[in-house]
């Protein structure tokens, strides 16, 4: 099992998430059709070369 902050995933997701608040902070802002097709093809990808369940 991998350790929770080991989870590529999950710093995927994280960075993504302070992404989008700081280019808020900045002006400019992807739309969602783009926010949301990237993060899903990231998501997949990274689903697809993980073989190991998180640990909680």
């Amino acid at each position: 099992m991998v350790q929770i902050w080991k989870s590529k995933t999950l710093w995927v997701n994280v960075l993504a998430a302070i992404g989008l608040f700081v280019s808020a902070q900045f002006g400019y802002t992807p739309s969602a059709e783009i926010t949301g097709i990237a993060l899903a093809g990231i998501n997949t990808i990274l689903r697809a070369i993980t073989n190991e369940p998180l640990e909680w």
